[in-house]
């Protein structure tokens, strides 16, 4: 028909403008927390990817992602953002190439293409390919993991070993697992789900061998990683309780539906498989390969809810985000099930037309939402930096900042965060205040002292505090309140500057 000609081209259009729009404005916005662990972690000022590797392992994240962003930086002279930034838009991009690719031998171009853009006008690859952070590289990995896993699948269910293709899947899930630990629970969710398609023993051990190499392989580098790893695991916002698993559960597959556009193409798409079930009179237009998929991508939350009440809390909603290329390149199998079963089924001509024009219509409208990039929906560090900077006296001021209530790098120093984007030359120094002891912070004798000497002249930075990331439990006006205690002259007061993004704020208080 030629109406899958005209949805093929919009599709590509689609994704294409949409994979474009992933490199611009990449440096509209400053870093957030997230990225600024990245910028420390893979700073380009060291001299080895070896200095790398033992800095990064400070984190509670494999060092992969660091090795491949420091080296983006080594070769380019370009500001850090960017290429942080460029780098994460350009393993989005080739996520895209993996996906349309990824799926096996029965799914057609526009079933692939119709998964593509569903990915390209998404907004949880939108919003990772503007972060500094290794998500579009694990889409990238994963992606490639579903296609070589689509391969074995194959192989095992027509009654062979699948000794090369379970290789190649191995492999690669090692090489993700050095990227992001939650891969491996994706990777074991697929080799379970590998393990139901083996047609005899042999073929069932190698399944099982291949599967235990890469845990082997994880713990053994974790083995390395623990004692290195600055933060302490057993003290961080993770937890074991069933409300926390709930909200983390809800967050996630919120995170993977997307928001309301993204959520008209899925809802096509259901209705469509409603559709060819009831026009066909068969089962639902889910194949083997999209039921293998979708299998490890509910096992592999289960395993890390299995791992947080077991052993160590370490479920997040972030596990979504690493196991949504499986459901993306089953989506192509689904589609082609719709489409297989609406041909099949002898159905009128303008309903088996009207189905993919439905998906390339919504996927179009969601496509709009590129038009939302640019906005800072994160802590303004770089704007909050310069409004420090241009109060008199500050870069060369002490000033008090709300801080971790542990360490999570060596170097424990607000100057990786709050200085990120301070110019330079600067004299500044930095009074921690613990965000789990805030009050006691503000009541102590050296912000006593220092609110004392900004009163009296002695020291000429007006900023007597600074909120970004965490407010420490304390509402704005009981900053306030500790803070004017202080002070001895009763005619003089502390009041708020506040520089915005469109979800969070940073908070100035300064003596007027």
């Amino acid at each position: 028909m030629r109406v899958f000609y005209w949805c093929n081209l919009l599709l590509l259009l689609t994704a294409l403008v949409c994979a474009a729009a992933a490199f611009t404005g990449l440096a509209a916005n400053g870093f957030w927390t997230d990225e600024l662990f990245t910028a420390y972690f893979a700073d380009p000022d060291m001299s080895s990817a070896g200095e790398v590797v033992t800095r990064g392992a400070e984190d509670v994240h494999p060092p992969g992602y660091y090795l491949l962003v420091w080296l983006a930086a080594r070769v380019t002279e370009a500001d850090f953002d960017l290429v942080a930034r460029g780098v994460s838009a350009a393993l989005g991009v080739l996520a895209l190439v993996v996906i349309y690719v990824a799926p096996g031998r029965g799914v057609g171009v526009t079933a692939r293409l119709v998964a593509v853009a569903f990915v390209a006008t998404s907004a949880i690859w939108a919003g990772y390919t503007h972060e500094a952070r290794s998500y579009t590289l694990v889409f990238v990995l994963v992606g490639v993991l579903a296609g070589l896993a689509l391969r074995a699948d194959e192989r095992l269910r027509a009654g062979g070993t699948a000794t090369g293709a379970l290789v190649a899947v191995a492999a690669v899930a090692m090489l993700a697992g050095l990227v992001h630990y939650y891969t491996v629970l994706v990777s074991g969710g697929v080799f379970a789900m590998l393990l139901l398609s083996a047609r005899s023993w042999p073929a069932r051990a190698r399944v099982v061998v291949a599967g235990l190499s890469v845990l082997a392989v994880v713990c053994a580098f974790l083995a390395w990683h623990l004692p290195r790893i600055v933060a302490d695991v057993d003290d961080t916002w993770f937890s074991a309780t069933a409300g926390f698993i709930l909200q983390m559960t809800r967050a996630g597959v919120g995170e993977l539906v997307g928001d309301r556009l993204d959520r008209v193409a899925l809802g096509v798409v259901l209705i469509l498989m409603l559709v060819a079930r009831m026009v066909a009179q068969t089962r639902w237009p889910v194949d083997r390969e999209a039921a293998l998929l979708i299998g490890a991508g509910v096992l592999a939350p289960a395993f890390g809810v299995a791992v947080t009440v077991l052993a160590v809390p370490m479920y997040s909603s972030r596990m979504f985000a690493v196991l949504a290329p499986l459901l993306w390149v089953a989506l192509a199998h689904i589609v082609q099930g719709i489409f297989a079963r609406l041909d099949r089924s002898g159905a009128d001509a303008r309903l088996r037309a009207g189905a993919p024009l439905a998906m390339t219509a919504a996927l179009m409208l969601s496509a709009s939402s590129v038009l939302d990039r640019g906005q800072n929906s994160k802590e303004p560090y770089r704007e909050s930096a310069r409004a420090v900077a241009s109060r008199d006296g500050c870069l060369s001021a002490t000033i008090p900042v709300i801080w971790w209530e542990q360490p999570y790098f060596s170097e424990d120093d607000p100057e990786r965060f709050h200085g990120f984007y301070l110019p330079e030359p600067n004299e500044t120094a930095w009074l921690p205040l613990p965000r789990d002891a805030l009050q006691q912070g503000l009541e102590s004798a050296p912000m006593r002292r220092l609110v004392r000497d900004t009163e009296s002249g002695a020291r000429d930075c007006p900023v007597l505090l600074w909120e970004i990331h965490a407010s420490g439990g304390l509402g704005p006006r009981q900053k306030v309140e500790l803070l004017e205690r202080h002070l001895q002259d009763p005619d003089r007061s502390v009041s708020i500057s506040e520089v915005a993004s469109s979800q969070h704020a940073a908070r100035l208080y300064l003596l007027e």
